[in-house]
């Protein structure tokens, strides 16, 4: 018989691991975002955020691109109580798995989403259809320190990360399902993700990283862990 346990984003178990739904993080990840589009001139009118949570990315990108049409998309119940705060917005939220809708849209959003993806593979290969451009940000947990520390399966429980990677791999699994890569960066999400709650040893490691990063980024991901990627891809098929 198929398995019809709800997942932890239905369930209510990823809100009790994380009762402000990352909230915290929402404008550094939006500042990212504009400042991508910005820069590589994307055009767009129509935009979604798929698996968007508590949806206060959107807030923040709806005010800097306050002539475009924003939505967002999200599977859980929970999310559905913190979208009540942004109702007299500029955004509409649906409780729905975006797939379903087959509804394309000029920009597509995935921030931090597909690592919890059973299927990840097919998700990405099935989204790719449903929209004009597409920015992906990727936690890099697949890292030599966080090898070493354990810190894959501390994400695993307290995140719900089922996938990991490193800026290679995620850049692989892009082009594999279907998106051509048009721009890509890092991000410091140890150094500006989850300022009040950040533990010691993460603000002691966080001082080698700022001294290697600007001569080695590359190098200072991949031993060091610490960042995200990311992603400005259009699918393969335009």
């Amino acid at each position: 018989m198929p398995d019809t346990k709800p997942s932890v984003y239905e369930s209510g178990e990823y809100l009790d691991a994380n009762p402000d739904w990352h909230m915290e993080d929402s404008a550094w990840k939006a500042a990212n975002i504009s400042e991508m589009l910005k820069r590589e001139s994307v055009s767009f009118e129509t935009a979604v955020e798929v698996g968007c949570g508590a949806g206060l990315i959107l807030q923040e990108l709806a005010g800097d691109f306050p002539e475009k049409q924003w939505a967002g998309f999200d599977i859980s119940p929970d999310a559905e109580q913190f979208w009540q705060r942004w109702a007299d917005g500029p955004v509409t939220y649906q409780r729905e798995d975006y797939l379903s809708t087959s509804e394309a849209n000029d920009l597509v959003l995935l921030i931090d989403v597909f690592e919890h993806v059973d299927d990840y593979i097919g998700f990405l290969r099935r989204l790719s259809g449903l929209g004009k451009a597409f920015v992906f940000h990727i936690p890099l947990d697949l890292n030599a320190q966080g090898l070493m520390r354990g810190s894959m399966l501390k994400s695993r429980a307290h995140v719900g990360h089922l996938h990991y990677f490193s800026k290679d791999t995620a850049l692989a699994t892009l082009r594999d399902t279907g998106y051509e890569i048009k721009a890509w960066q890092f991000t410091g999400s140890s150094q500006h993700a989850g300022r009040s709650s950040r533990p010691l040893r993460t603000r002691i490691a966080n001082l080698p990283r700022r001294m290697m990063f600007p001569i080695a980024p590359e190098t200072t991901a991949l031993l060091m862990g610490g960042y995200s990627l990311l992603v400005l891809a259009e699918p393969t098929s335009r």
